[in-house]
């Protein structure tokens, strides 16, 4: 299973703001979209960052009541870590484990195609778990226990 199946199913729709924006606007963007994240381009559609809500969360500290004018470009993440529609489901949870995210842009031939969160592969694995019960799932590797990446099993 790859990053592919799971855009054929969600879609490969991607909300994306500019840098120049202000982290009011992109709270807007966050808060009407249920979104956690949104991938953050610059006037030639280059990727230049991702904005989550922890983000904006360990910021508030800093900026305040100041927050809301704030640029998305102060408090955005600039080392984007991405995936391709090739990378497996195993993979990217380990991205995400490794580096401590939940959004990972999706990009191919440099240009952003969409972005895969850690609720969209624990949809994807559960779905996984439904065809395989209805299936039968016989002589097929069970799906990997998403919570258990990068972590021993052992007590």
């Amino acid at each position: 299973m790859n990053v592919k199946s799971i855009l054929d199913l969600k879609g490969d729709f991607v909300l994306t703001i500019v840098p120049e924006a202000t982290i009011e606007e992109a709270s807007e963007m966050l808060a009407e979209n249920h979104i956690g994240a949104v991938v953050v381009t610059n006037q030639a559609g280059q990727i230049a960052g991702i904005l989550s809500e922890r983000d904006i969360a360990v910021s508030l500290p800093q900026y305040g009541g100041a927050l809301g004018e704030t640029k998305v470009s102060e408090i955005m993440t600039c080392d984007v870590v991405f995936c391709t529609t090739e990378t497996t489901v195993q993979e990217v949870l380990n991205i995400m484990v490794g580096n401590g995210i939940r959004h990972l842009p999706v990009v191919e031939q440099d240009k952003l195609i969409g972005v895969v969160s850690l609720r969209d592969v624990v949809g994807n694995w559960l779905g996984s778990i439904s065809r395989d019960d209805q299936v039968g799932g016989e002589g097929q590797e069970p799906p990997m226990d998403p919570f258990s990446a990068g972590h021993s099993s052992a007590a």
